[in-house]
């Protein structure tokens, strides 16, 4: 997915994987994406790799950009659980709709590789046509094909960050329990 703006500067996302590509059946660990992003700002360019949205996450964020070019968007700005990406509509006027894409990236500069870069938070703003917009939403489902859901994801229902995070404590919690009770059942042997 790519959006760009009158100026040259550009928001790059692509799919680049699972990031654990043999777990299948835990709702989250199995849906974690590997998302590679670049921000271009005049002569500045960020690049980075994370696992930094969920397949879900990408619906959503396919959804998002479609009602913000229909011009009727839910929320002003489309958040996911990982702090690495938001997307914010700062303004729209006639034909042109202006975002905010913020990324926690690294500067990558030329010369000789530097040592683990201290990552911060690189925005951009740009101006894109509703044109755009559902392209790379369209772009963002197309990449999603290659790395559809996985497990029982019929138990979340995008959109709904609080069952999100309930689940996700829950998972922890039984886990936990779980570990405890081997544990002591050990110890009775």
């Amino acid at each position: 997915m790519r959006l760009f703006g009158p100026t040259g500067d550009s928001f790059d996302l692509e799919i680049i994987g699972y990031e654990f590509p043999a777990e299948i059946c835990d709702l989250f660990d199995s849906n974690w994406l590997q998302i590679q992003t670049e921000v271009s700002v005049g002569e500045h360019v960020w690049r980075g790799i994370d696992p930094s949205l969920l397949t879900w996450e990408i619906v959503e964020l396919a959804n998002w950009l479609e009602r913000v070019a229909d011009g009727r968007p839910t929320s002003p700005a489309a958040e996911f659980m990982e702090p690495e990406l938001r997307f914010q509509l700062v303004d729209r006027e006639n034909q042109t709709i202006r975002l905010q894409v913020c990324a926690l990236l690294a500067e990558r500069q030329l010369g000789p590789a530097m040592p683990r870069p201290h990552k911060e938070e690189r925005c951009v703003e740009l101006e894109c046509t509703s044109e755009q917009l559902v392209a790379a939403a369209g772009d963002l489902r197309r990449q999603l094909g290659l790395y559809p859901p996985r497990g029982d994801v019929g138990l979340y229902m995008p959109g709904q960050k609080r069952l999100q995070k309930m689940w996700y404590w829950v998972t922890v919690r039984v886990h936990v329990w779980w570990l405890n009770w081997k544990i002591r059942r050990r110890a009775l042997k």
